[in-house]
Protein backbone atom coordinates (compact mmCIF):
# COMPACT_ATOMS: atom_id res chain seq x y z
CA UNK A 1 0.00 0.00 0.00
CA UNK A 2 2.92 2.24 0.59
CA UNK A 3 3.97 2.09 -2.80
CA UNK A 4 0.62 2.28 -4.18
CA UNK A 5 0.14 5.86 -2.41
CA UNK A 6 3.92 6.62 -3.76
CA UNK A 7 1.81 6.11 -7.20
CA UNK A 8 -0.13 9.03 -6.45
CA UNK A 9 -4.01 10.09 -5.10
CA UNK A 10 -5.74 8.78 -8.26
CA UNK A 11 -4.24 5.23 -7.67
CA UNK A 12 -4.32 4.86 -3.61
CA UNK A 13 -8.25 6.22 -4.25
CA UNK A 14 -9.15 3.89 -7.09
CA UNK A 15 -7.90 0.84 -4.58
CA UNK A 16 -9.78 2.31 -1.41
CA UNK A 17 -13.13 2.45 -3.63
CA UNK A 18 -12.28 -1.13 -4.45
CA UNK A 19 -11.79 -2.72 -0.91
CA UNK A 20 -14.82 -0.34 -0.28
CA UNK A 21 -17.38 -1.78 -1.83
CA UNK A 22 -15.90 -5.44 -1.31
CA UNK A 23 -16.28 -5.11 2.01
CA UNK A 24 -19.72 -3.79 2.71
CA UNK A 25 -21.01 -6.70 0.27
CA UNK A 26 -19.17 -9.18 2.45
CA UNK A 27 -21.08 -7.62 5.64
CA UNK A 28 -24.44 -7.54 3.49
CA UNK A 29 -23.99 -11.34 2.73
CA UNK A 30 -22.83 -11.89 6.27
CA UNK A 31 -26.08 -10.12 7.67
CA UNK A 32 -28.15 -12.71 5.55
CA UNK A 33 -26.93 -15.12 8.02
CA UNK A 34 -30.96 -14.54 8.96
CA UNK A 35 -32.00 -16.21 6.75
CA UNK A 36 -30.10 -19.20 7.04
CA UNK A 37 -29.75 -19.62 10.44
CA UNK A 38 -32.98 -19.39 11.86
CA UNK A 39 -34.01 -17.62 14.97
CA UNK A 40 -31.77 -18.55 18.51
CA UNK A 41 -34.23 -19.11 21.74
CA UNK A 42 -34.77 -16.31 23.35
CA UNK A 43 -33.50 -15.87 27.23
CA UNK A 44 -33.63 -13.42 29.54
CA UNK A 45 -30.14 -12.26 29.83
CA UNK A 46 -28.23 -11.86 33.21
CA UNK A 47 -25.92 -9.73 33.96
CA UNK A 48 -22.55 -10.80 35.97
CA UNK A 49 -19.09 -10.01 36.95
CA UNK A 50 -16.68 -12.33 36.37
CA UNK A 51 -16.39 -13.51 39.84
CA UNK A 52 -20.21 -13.93 39.43
CA UNK A 53 -21.32 -10.76 41.23
CA UNK A 54 -24.22 -8.69 40.32
CA UNK A 55 -22.89 -5.72 38.68
CA UNK A 56 -22.75 -2.85 40.31
CA UNK A 57 -22.68 1.02 38.17
CA UNK A 58 -18.81 1.15 37.75
CA UNK A 59 -18.92 -2.35 36.45
CA UNK A 60 -21.24 -1.49 33.65
CA UNK A 61 -19.10 2.12 32.98
CA UNK A 62 -16.30 -0.34 32.65
CA UNK A 63 -17.86 -2.74 30.23
CA UNK A 64 -19.11 0.26 28.19
CA UNK A 65 -15.80 1.75 28.26
CA UNK A 66 -13.97 -1.40 26.75
CA UNK A 67 -16.79 -2.07 24.44
CA UNK A 68 -15.89 1.28 23.03
CA UNK A 69 -12.41 0.87 22.18
CA UNK A 70 -14.16 -1.49 19.27
CA UNK A 71 -16.64 0.63 18.12
CA UNK A 72 -14.39 3.75 17.83
CA UNK A 73 -12.20 1.38 15.55
CA UNK A 74 -15.38 0.88 13.52
CA UNK A 75 -16.19 4.16 13.35
CA UNK A 76 -12.98 6.65 13.34
CA UNK A 77 -12.62 6.65 9.93
CA UNK A 78 -14.76 10.03 9.10
CA UNK A 79 -12.20 12.16 10.54
CA UNK A 80 -9.42 11.28 7.61
CA UNK A 81 -11.87 12.49 5.43
CA UNK A 82 -10.66 16.14 6.62
CA UNK A 83 -7.48 15.90 5.60
CA UNK A 84 -8.29 15.48 2.01
CA UNK A 85 -9.91 19.04 1.61
CA UNK A 86 -7.38 20.49 0.09
CA UNK A 87 -7.21 18.20 -2.96
CA UNK A 88 -11.33 17.96 -3.38
CA UNK A 89 -13.23 20.21 -5.49
CA UNK A 90 -15.86 22.62 -3.78
CA UNK A 91 -14.83 20.59 -0.17
CA UNK A 92 -17.06 22.28 1.61
CA UNK A 93 -20.46 20.90 0.33
CA UNK A 94 -18.16 17.69 -0.67
CA UNK A 95 -16.86 16.63 2.37
CA UNK A 96 -19.55 17.17 5.07
CA UNK A 97 -22.20 15.03 2.48
CA UNK A 98 -19.52 12.80 2.26
CA UNK A 99 -18.86 12.10 6.37
CA UNK A 100 -22.57 11.76 6.62
CA UNK A 101 -23.42 9.30 4.20
CA UNK A 102 -20.80 7.36 5.03
CA UNK A 103 -21.55 7.32 8.99
CA UNK A 104 -25.20 6.44 7.81
CA UNK A 105 -24.04 3.38 5.75
CA UNK A 106 -21.75 2.36 9.01
CA UNK A 107 -24.58 2.92 11.50
CA UNK A 108 -27.06 0.85 9.30
CA UNK A 109 -24.44 -2.02 8.45
CA UNK A 110 -23.32 -2.44 12.26
CA UNK A 111 -27.51 -2.53 13.76
CA UNK A 112 -28.27 -4.84 11.06
CA UNK A 113 -24.93 -7.22 11.63
CA UNK A 114 -25.88 -7.02 15.39
CA UNK A 115 -29.26 -7.94 15.01
CA UNK A 116 -28.25 -10.58 12.88
CA UNK A 117 -25.91 -11.90 15.61
CA UNK A 118 -28.57 -11.74 18.46
CA UNK A 119 -31.02 -13.40 16.22
CA UNK A 120 -28.84 -15.96 14.90
CA UNK A 121 -26.81 -16.18 17.73
CA UNK A 122 -28.58 -15.35 20.59
CA UNK A 123 -27.30 -13.23 23.56
CA UNK A 124 -25.90 -15.83 25.89
CA UNK A 125 -24.22 -17.74 23.82
CA UNK A 126 -22.68 -13.98 22.05
CA UNK A 127 -21.10 -13.70 25.56
CA UNK A 128 -18.70 -17.01 25.14
CA UNK A 129 -18.64 -16.93 21.78
CA UNK A 130 -14.61 -16.20 20.35
CA UNK A 131 -15.26 -15.44 16.95
CA UNK A 132 -19.28 -14.43 16.53
CA UNK A 133 -18.76 -13.27 12.83
CA UNK A 134 -17.12 -17.04 12.40
CA UNK A 135 -20.82 -18.48 13.80
CA UNK A 136 -22.63 -16.35 11.00
CA UNK A 137 -20.51 -17.27 8.29
CA UNK A 138 -20.69 -20.97 8.68
CA UNK A 139 -24.80 -20.76 9.05
CA UNK A 140 -24.07 -19.58 5.19
CA UNK A 141 -20.60 -21.62 3.90
CA UNK A 142 -20.74 -24.29 6.81
CA UNK A 143 -17.00 -25.76 7.18
CA UNK A 144 -15.57 -22.75 5.04
CA UNK A 145 -17.25 -19.65 7.10
CA UNK A 146 -14.10 -19.55 9.28
CA UNK A 147 -12.05 -18.77 5.61
CA UNK A 148 -14.35 -16.48 4.36
CA UNK A 149 -14.45 -14.34 7.46
CA UNK A 150 -10.75 -14.40 7.41
CA UNK A 151 -10.86 -12.82 4.36
CA UNK A 152 -13.63 -10.30 5.03
CA UNK A 153 -11.41 -9.76 8.03
CA UNK A 154 -8.32 -9.25 6.06
CA UNK A 155 -9.68 -6.92 3.67
CA UNK A 156 -11.58 -4.56 6.04
CA UNK A 157 -7.99 -3.93 7.62
CA UNK A 158 -6.68 -3.34 4.12
CA UNK A 159 -8.74 -0.85 4.02
CA UNK A 160 -8.05 0.95 7.21
CA UNK A 161 -4.27 0.64 6.50
CA UNK A 162 -4.92 2.21 3.18
CA UNK A 163 -7.00 4.98 4.06
CA UNK A 164 -4.38 5.91 7.14
CA UNK A 165 -1.53 6.47 4.34
CA UNK A 166 -3.92 8.24 1.98
CA UNK A 167 -4.60 10.75 5.05
CA UNK A 168 -1.95 11.11 7.72
CA UNK A 169 0.90 11.82 5.61
CA UNK A 170 -1.38 14.89 4.56
CA UNK A 171 -1.78 16.22 7.97
CA UNK A 172 2.18 15.46 8.58
CA UNK A 173 2.62 17.59 5.08
CA UNK A 174 0.54 20.56 6.40
CA UNK A 175 2.46 20.43 9.51
CA UNK A 176 5.55 21.15 7.49
CA UNK A 177 4.09 23.41 5.52
CA UNK A 178 3.11 26.07 8.62
CA UNK A 179 6.31 25.06 10.13
CA UNK A 180 4.95 22.74 13.03
CA UNK A 181 7.30 19.81 12.15
CA UNK A 182 10.69 20.55 9.52
CA UNK A 183 10.11 21.59 6.45
CA UNK A 184 11.59 18.34 4.41
CA UNK A 185 7.80 16.65 5.69
CA UNK A 186 6.23 19.82 3.39
CA UNK A 187 8.47 18.62 0.02
CA UNK A 188 5.95 16.66 -2.43
CA UNK A 189 7.64 14.66 -5.72
CA UNK A 190 7.24 16.93 -8.88
CA UNK A 191 6.00 14.00 -11.54
CA UNK A 192 3.32 12.43 -9.07
CA UNK A 193 2.41 15.10 -6.08
CA UNK A 194 3.67 12.63 -3.42
CA UNK A 195 4.26 13.61 -0.29
CA UNK A 196 7.37 11.24 0.14
CA UNK A 197 8.77 12.23 3.12
CA UNK A 198 5.32 12.38 5.41
CA UNK A 199 4.73 9.28 3.88
CA UNK A 200 7.58 7.39 4.09
CA UNK A 201 7.52 8.34 8.07
CA UNK A 202 4.16 7.57 9.17
CA UNK A 203 4.98 4.54 6.88
CA UNK A 204 7.39 3.89 9.01
CA UNK A 205 5.79 4.65 12.12
CA UNK A 206 3.03 1.91 11.26
CA UNK A 207 6.08 -0.87 10.87
CA UNK A 208 7.39 0.36 14.33
CA UNK A 209 3.82 0.03 15.65
CA UNK A 210 3.51 -3.74 14.23
CA UNK A 211 6.71 -4.55 16.07
CA UNK A 212 5.56 -3.83 19.45
CA UNK A 213 2.23 -4.65 18.67
CA UNK A 214 2.12 -7.80 16.99
CA UNK A 215 -1.60 -9.07 18.21
CA UNK A 216 -4.57 -7.41 16.90
CA UNK A 217 -6.17 -6.59 20.07
CA UNK A 218 -2.78 -4.58 20.67
CA UNK A 219 -2.61 -2.86 17.54
CA UNK A 220 -6.40 -1.53 17.80
CA UNK A 221 -5.37 -0.03 21.55
CA UNK A 222 -2.05 1.26 20.36
CA UNK A 223 -4.62 2.81 17.47
CA UNK A 224 -7.54 4.37 19.47
CA UNK A 225 -5.20 5.44 22.01
CA UNK A 226 -3.32 7.79 19.73
CA UNK A 227 -7.04 8.49 17.86
CA UNK A 228 -8.25 9.47 21.28
CA UNK A 229 -5.68 11.78 22.32
CA UNK A 230 -5.33 12.92 18.72
CA UNK A 231 -9.29 13.78 17.89
CA UNK A 232 -9.80 15.14 21.21
CA UNK A 233 -6.64 17.90 21.00
CA UNK A 234 -7.84 19.17 17.37
CA UNK A 235 -11.97 19.29 18.82
CA UNK A 236 -10.07 21.33 21.66
CA UNK A 237 -9.03 23.57 19.27
CA UNK A 238 -12.02 25.18 18.69
CA UNK A 239 -12.27 26.63 21.61
CA UNK A 240 -9.00 28.53 20.32
CA UNK A 241 -10.32 29.33 16.52
CA UNK A 242 -13.73 30.66 18.24
CA UNK A 243 -12.09 33.31 19.69
CA UNK A 244 -9.42 34.23 16.95
CA UNK A 245 -12.16 34.24 14.70
CA UNK A 246 -14.76 36.44 16.24
CA UNK A 247 -14.04 39.54 14.33
CA UNK A 248 -14.56 37.60 11.10
CA UNK A 249 -18.04 37.84 9.02
CA UNK A 250 -19.93 34.73 10.14
CA UNK A 251 -21.27 34.13 6.67
CA UNK A 252 -17.74 33.48 5.07
CA UNK A 253 -16.38 30.93 7.97
CA UNK A 254 -17.88 27.61 8.95
CA UNK A 255 -19.63 27.71 12.17
CA UNK A 256 -20.78 24.55 14.28
CA UNK A 257 -24.23 24.60 15.69
CA UNK A 258 -24.69 23.87 18.79
CA UNK A 259 -21.12 25.03 20.22
CA UNK A 260 -19.82 24.87 22.91
CA UNK A 261 -22.31 21.44 24.27
CA UNK A 262 -21.07 19.37 21.28
CA UNK A 263 -17.54 19.75 21.09
CA UNK A 264 -17.49 19.39 25.08
CA UNK A 265 -19.41 15.70 24.90
CA UNK A 266 -17.33 15.09 21.87
CA UNK A 267 -14.01 15.47 24.08
CA UNK A 268 -15.47 13.64 27.07
CA UNK A 269 -16.47 10.68 25.10
CA UNK A 270 -12.55 10.47 23.52
CA UNK A 271 -11.14 10.61 26.81
CA UNK A 272 -13.89 8.22 28.37
CA UNK A 273 -12.58 5.43 25.42
CA UNK A 274 -8.26 6.85 26.34
CA UNK A 275 -8.96 6.01 29.95
CA UNK A 276 -11.12 2.82 29.04
CA UNK A 277 -7.75 1.63 26.72
CA UNK A 278 -5.87 2.51 30.07
CA UNK A 279 -7.73 0.36 32.34
CA UNK A 280 -7.40 -2.56 29.94
CA UNK A 281 -4.00 -2.37 28.46
CA UNK A 282 -1.75 0.53 30.56
CA UNK A 283 0.99 -0.35 28.54
CA UNK A 284 -0.34 0.31 24.99
CA UNK A 285 -2.21 3.65 26.43
CA UNK A 286 1.48 4.74 27.93
CA UNK A 287 2.77 3.89 24.69
CA UNK A 288 0.18 6.19 22.63
CA UNK A 289 0.70 8.76 25.38
CA UNK A 290 4.77 8.61 25.11
CA UNK A 291 4.40 8.82 21.25
CA UNK A 292 2.04 12.12 21.27
CA UNK A 293 4.41 13.63 23.67
CA UNK A 294 7.58 12.80 21.49
CA UNK A 295 5.40 14.80 18.67
CA UNK A 296 4.86 17.69 20.64
CA UNK A 297 8.15 18.23 21.56
CA UNK A 298 9.14 17.84 18.10
CA UNK A 299 6.63 20.27 17.33
CA UNK A 300 7.87 22.83 19.93
CA UNK A 301 11.79 22.21 18.85
CA UNK A 302 10.83 23.04 15.42
CA UNK A 303 8.79 26.50 16.35
CA UNK A 304 12.22 27.34 18.25
CA UNK A 305 14.23 26.76 15.52
CA UNK A 306 12.27 29.23 13.04
CA UNK A 307 11.40 31.70 15.57
CA UNK A 308 15.99 32.12 15.65
CA UNK A 309 15.71 31.46 11.58
CA UNK A 310 13.18 34.27 11.22
CA UNK A 311 14.98 36.69 13.72
CA UNK A 312 18.40 35.63 12.43
CA UNK A 313 17.01 36.18 8.86
CA UNK A 314 15.26 39.89 9.53
CA UNK A 315 18.87 40.74 11.32
CA UNK A 316 20.42 39.51 8.25
CA UNK A 317 17.90 41.71 5.74
CA UNK A 318 18.45 44.52 7.87
CA UNK A 319 22.04 44.61 7.81
CA UNK A 320 21.74 44.66 3.88
CA UNK A 321 19.26 47.42 3.66
CA UNK A 322 21.77 49.53 5.90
Amino acid sequence: FYCINLLGLKASSKVQNILTVIKITLVLILICAIFFGGNAATITPVFKTASGNLPVWSDYGRALGICLIAVTFSFAGYTQTINLGGEVKDAKKIIPKGIKMGLFIIILLYLLINYAYVSVIGFEQLKTAHSIAAILAGKIFGPAGFTVLSAVIFLSVLGYVNVNLLSNPRAMFAMGEEKALPSVFAQKNKKTDVMVVSLTTFTALVIITLFFAQTFDKIVNYSIILECIGTASSAATLFILRRTTSHLDKNSIYMMKWYPVLPVLFISFYLFVGISIYQDDPSAAMNGLYIFIAFVIIYFISKLFNKKKEVADAAEEGTAIK
